[in-house]
């Protein structure tokens, strides 16, 4: 039986991140910024509901990340997948659902399979996700410092990828942040640059990646059409013509499909 697939930010950036994706009768959502109800309203836009939301799967406790799940566990009682270390910093509410994993687990349901994959970030733990369905597989990878070996082993092969394209490095250097935590930023533990995820995003290209969404781009220290012309250069130098890239935007829904 052919699964649907569908995939979207409802925002994405310092201020909030979530990702909606629905495989079939199942609605999932990665991550839970901002608040309850933003979520709810943007859910609504696309003909969805909380109500309708089997699985929360965190990526890692950074606020911008987990500020709504307490109110939403509450009131929802949503299952909360998330590794031990970053199940341990949620709020009472969240880790009376929460599903304590491993940092590398596997769920199957009749619908999908999830499968996390560690990714460098200064969390007490932070992952993306690999979803696979029989009309295809997407990988979320938000917040990295650099692309290892485990995490673009993880996003190879996807048909659609949301990867993190944080800062454009020359925007960072000469910007007000102070200086340690442009190092922060930079380091191997920080966010990904529009250069780095450029020249992975060429990589997925030619794996057989068609759908590109640039995710968690700064607000100070980027621009939407930066981390586009990046990655898209880097296509172009690649010979890769079919891929579409977009930008997620920070306070609204974006497609990936």
């Amino acid at each position: 039986m052919y699964t649907m697939l569908e995939a979207y930010t409802l925002f994405s950036g310092s201020s909030g991140n979530c990702v909606y994706i629905k495989a079939g009768s199942e609605e999932i959502l990665v991550d839970c910024g901002r608040n309850a109800k933003t979520i709810e309203t943007a859910l609504q836009k696309l003909g969805s509901s909380l109500k309708n939301i089997s699985a929360i799967f965190i990526t890692h406790e950074h606020t911008d990340h987990i500020s709504a799940l307490e109110v939403i566990s509450k009131r929802h009682k949503i299952p909360v997948h998330a590794a031990a270390e970053t199940a341990a910093r949620l709020g009472p509410h969240a880790r009376a659902c929460v599903v304590e994993l491993s940092p590398r687990f596997t769920i199957e349901t009749p619908n999908y399979m999830i499968r996390s994959f560690v990714t460098p970030h200064d969390s007490v733990m932070c992952v993306g996700y690999r979803i696979t369905t029989d009309s295809g597989d997407i990988a979320i990878a938000t917040d990295l410092g650099c692309v290892t070996d485990e995490a673009g082993d993880a996003m190879v092969g996807c048909c659609g990828v949301i990867i993190e394209s944080n800062h454009d490095v020359e925007m960072l250097r000469r910007g007000p942040y102070p200086a340690e935590l442009k190092r922060r930023i930079m380091s191997r533990q920080g966010h990904l640059s529009n250069d780095d995820c450029a020249y992975f995003a060429a990589i997925l290209a030619r794996s057989g990646t068609k759908r590109l969404l640039l995710a968690h781009l700064s607000r100070d220290n980027n621009k939407p059409e930066l981390a586009i012309g990046a990655t898209q250069s880097a296509l172009e130098r690649a010979s890769v013509r079919d891929a579409i890239v977009r930008a997620a935007a920070p306070t609204d829904i974006t497609p990936l499909f």
